[in-house]
């Protein structure tokens, strides 16, 4: 049973949603269920996980946690407690993105559901006041909360048995927590699918590349880019590109969908990285750096590279939201290179 206050909060949120216009090219969907303060099993527990089903992983304070997107993909956003902190999980499965934020603001904690559609992915709502947000930069777009962003956090997408072997310790999301959709228990970043609900609400087309293809877009300073995986993977995983004044590394393993981008400015200096499987290794200092931009030895041990908003996603949804967005190409990966004397390195896994 809710309480009077989840109640009068709900109600809140339906009469804001009367009061303002939706945003051009909005659908408005019918209220879901999210997943809240949910149960977590043991990594040697997740029967309900096979080798290559895709999941979402943080690792906050040290301690790792796994999403299947075969039981987030249905309610599409997750407001969580991880530890002692709130966490907020998104996962739009019709775009293949996913994204998790620290859900406080003015030190009020804000839970969301989903809203509807917009431009080609879902849409989310705060509870309390309404507010529609981009699930793809953690910013309010109308309501009180307009013009306010969300703080991003790490979130990796890959295959269980990728995520179980990095992360061995990790806590998976409860068989009970949420109906696992058998459908979806396959690997779907990327998969070409039809949405066409969906994809009606498009405000723009991009024909620079297939409208499938995943990127890992990027926000550096006021500019934002999209790095197809695939450039990553050609070039053994690792690319380095100099965005807005910032040189940041692109690290994704080839063959997998894990990928992030870090600014590579350590102490006043920039450091070239090389890849090792799951790894980086800098040259400055020869010093290995885990996939979560920590080193974890050399002499650099401890020291935490700077996360940039980074997120995979297709590209229909990833242009359509940002409008001439840079577009990382073979010929930006030469050009970087001769820059910085040596470009990125092919490595083995």
């Amino acid at each position: 049973m809710r309480s009077a206050s989840e109640i009068w909060a709900r109600l809140r949120g339906r009469i804001a949603r009367l009061r303002r216009p939706p945003l051009p090219g909005m659908h408005w969907g019918p209220y879901r269920q999210s997943l809240d303060d949910v149960d977590w099993v043991g990594a040697t527990e997740a029967i309900h996980l096979a080798p290559d089903d895709p999941v979402l992983g943080l690792v906050l304070d040290g301690r790792s946690w796994a999403l299947p997107w075969s039981q987030v993909s249905a309610p599409h956003i997750a407001n969580l407690t991880l530890g002692a902190e709130p966490v907020l999980v998104t996962l739009c499965p019709a775009c293949s993105h996913a994204a998790a934020f620290r859900p406080v603001v003015d030190g009020q904690r804000l839970r969301f559901r989903v809203a509807g559609i917009h431009n080609g992915a879902m849409i989310m709502a705060d509870r309390s006041q309404g507010s529609l947000w981009l699930p793809g930069t953690g910013t309010a777009v109308t309501g009180p909360f307009e013009g306010r962003e969300l703080e991003h956090l790490p979130l990796y997408q890959c295959r269980w048995r990728e995520w179980h072997t990095l992360c061995p310790d990790t806590r998976v999301l409860s068989p009970t927590a949420a109906p696992v959709r058998v459908e979806q228990t396959r690997p779907v970043a990327g998969e070409h699918r039809r949405y066409p609900r969906v994809s009606r609400t498009l405000l723009r087309a991009d024909a620079r590349l297939a409208s499938e293809t995943l990127t890992l877009g990027v926000t550096a300073g006021a500019s934002h880019l999209a790095i197809p995986l695939s450039l990553i993977h050609r070039h053994g995983g690792m690319l380095h590109l100099d965005v807005d004044g910032t040189t940041l590394v692109a690290f994704s393993p080839p063959g997998t969908w894990l990928a992030v981008a870090y600014d590579t400015a350590v102490d006043g200096r920039s450091l070239r990285f090389d890849p090792d499987s799951f790894r980086m290794v800098d040259r400055q200092t020869g010093s290995h750096w885990d996939f979560t931009g920590r080193a974890v030895s050399g002499s650099l041990t401890g020291t935490q590279l700077r996360l940039l908003a980074s997120r995979l996603e297709e590209w229909q949804t990833l242009a359509a939201r940002h409008p001439g967005i840079v577009l990382a190409s073979e010929a930006s990966a030469t050009e970087n290179a001769g820059q910085h004397g040596e470009g990125a390195h092919a490595g083995g896994r």
